[in-house]
């Protein structure tokens, strides 16, 4: 990778992943043979990055 031959590294322990859409699940993604850590909280440069959680999508009327 060109970057190592910068000397620049990511480092594994620190770095977290965050899956955002419209279903709820999980994505393994690994960099060097080590799976990163996923969230559902993400602070991102002072701001604080939710996955927001769905709900059913029953009306009240349906419940009662």
């Amino acid at each position: 990778m060109e970057s190592r031959l910068m000397g620049m590294n990511i480092n594994t322990d620190k770095t977290e992943t965050q899956l955002i859409g419209r279903y709820r699940g999980s994505c393994d993604i690994k960099l060097e043979a080590q799976i990163l850590n996923q969230v559902e909280d993400l602070v991102y440069l002072g701001g604080l990055i939710v996955v927001p959680v769905l709900h059913s999508l029953m009306s009240v009327e349906e419940s009662g």
